[in-house]
């Protein structure tokens, strides 16, 4: 988090300013803001008018000329992958064949980055932004990444799917702000981000974030919530091949499982 923090010093968007760190604890302090993140202030939000913003929010972000060291790329998705499906097949043996189709849809659809890498957050979601006097600040900067855009907006949207499922918000509501948020980031954007490949990133982040979050919490209806996962996973690996050439970022939201 300290690195994080001092990586991101003087660039155009707000997050929490570093005030000290003590080094040999691990400790950093930060600066205090008042307010909610948009998780917890979800139901009082005026979605149309908000979620552009947080689109557009993420597009600034990727638009820093900064570098941290952790990357990610196909490579480094496969490996994270072969881990989670090690870890859910532990808990869950019966899900081995499908695990292995999954993986194998995943090999297969290889890809190349059509826009440079830029900074990821890592870890952006409704819970990582807050909202104060109106204004959006980012949190939790500790998972900081570089590479594919499309690896922050899948996260994003898988993030939409996991509160779906646990019953936080309805799938109306998930469908609205994935349009909004889209559309936003779409807007404000100077990459060229490949639908195809936010939909391999979903698929992935399905895998080794959602379904192996219900293995490593040991929730009661783990194996019904990793199989609901799974199934998303399979959808969009389904989907992406099937994208037309010209497919439009924004259009995204109507494809998505």
């Amino acid at each position: 988090l300290e690195y994080a923090l001092a990586q991101l010093d003087h660039v155009p968007f707000r997050v929490p300013r570093a005030l000290g760190w003590i080094e040999a604890r691990a400790v950093v302090f930060i600066e205090y803001l008042p307010g909610n993140n948009l998780k917890q202030t979800l139901l009082e939000l005026e979605i149309e008018r908000m979620m552009p913003r947080v689109g557009e929010l993420l597009a600034v972000f990727h638009s820093a000329d900064k570098r941290v060291r952790k990357r990610v790329s196909y490579s480094s998705e496969l490996r994270e992958n072969r881990e989670a499906m090690r870890d859910i097949a532990q808990v869950l043996p019966h899900f081995r064949p499908r695990l292995r189709d999954l993986f194998a849809a995943l090999e297969k659809m290889r890809w190349a980055s059509i826009c440079p890498p830029v900074l990821l957050h890592g870890t952006y979601r409704l819970n990582h932004i807050f909202v104060r006097n109106d204004e959006l600040v980012l949190l939790d900067l500790d998972s900081l990444r570089f590479g594919d855009p499309a690896y922050d907006l899948a996260n994003f949207l898988t993030s939409l799917y996991y509160l779906e499922a646990q019953e936080r918000i309805a799938p109306e509501l998930r469908r609205e702000i994935a349009r909004g948020f889209l559309a936003g980031y779409a807007r404000a954007s100077r990459a060229a981000v490949s639908p195809f490949i936010v939909l391999w990133f979903f698929a992935s982040l399905m895998i080794n974030k959602q379904a192996s979050k219900y293995v490593w919490h040991f929730h009661d209806d783990c194996e019904e919530k990793a199989a609901r996962m799974l199934g998303l996973a399979e959808a969009a690996l389904a989907a992406a091949p099937t994208l037309p050439e010209k497919f439009a970022l924004e259009e995204l939201a109507r494809v998505l499982p």
